[in-house]
């Protein structure tokens, strides 16, 4: 298969679908090599997105048709399509919601971890994506004008 991006999460869904079993191990490491040029990944966000929410789609295909696709699964794959649609929406608005729209039963769909800190999580709740994407939107700029100011009065250290 001709993969652009995304052999990791390529060579999982293989793995699953090919009746492989593996687990997590926090104690386990990876190494990603970084180039001068970036990689694709920085180069292109919208395609690495893309090429993920195909495996994604895959990957709730077959779950589905072997009947694996639990709700923690389904939450699992919906989690990945928010975190997807939260690094769209300050680039493409469009992209963002197109990819929250395969988000499976979105008014159940409550996000959880780093992409969702807590008051991020309580305005998604009570007033949904977009508002809650404005609101940390102006949150970061809110924080940077105050920190910008205070980083330019900051005496250099090689004075």
């Amino acid at each position: 298969v001709d993969q652009p991006c995304c052999q990791e999460h390529e060579l999982y869904f293989r793995l699953l679908a090919a009746g492989k079993r593996f687990r997590y191990d926090d104690a386990s490491g990876a190494v990603y090599r970084r180039f001068a040029n970036g990689s694709l990944s920085t180069r292109n966000p919208s395609l690495v997105r893309r090429e993920r929410l195909k495996i994604e789609q895959r990957l709730e295909d077959h779950l589905t048709a072997i009947g694996a696709l639990t709700p923690q699964r389904q939450w699992a794959i919906n989690q990945g399509r928010f975190e997807m649609a939260r690094s769209a929406w300050n680039q493409d608005r469009v992209e963002a919601r197109a990819i929250l729209s395969t988000i499976v039963a979105p008014q159940q769909f409550q996000p959880e971890g780093a992409a969702a800190p807590p008051l991020y999580r309580m305005a998604f709740r009570l007033f949904g994506f977009e508002i809650a994407e404005r609101i940390a939107t102006f949150r970061r700029g809110a924080l940077r004008s105050l920190i910008e100011p205070q980083a330019k009065r900051l005496p250099n250290v090689a004075d």
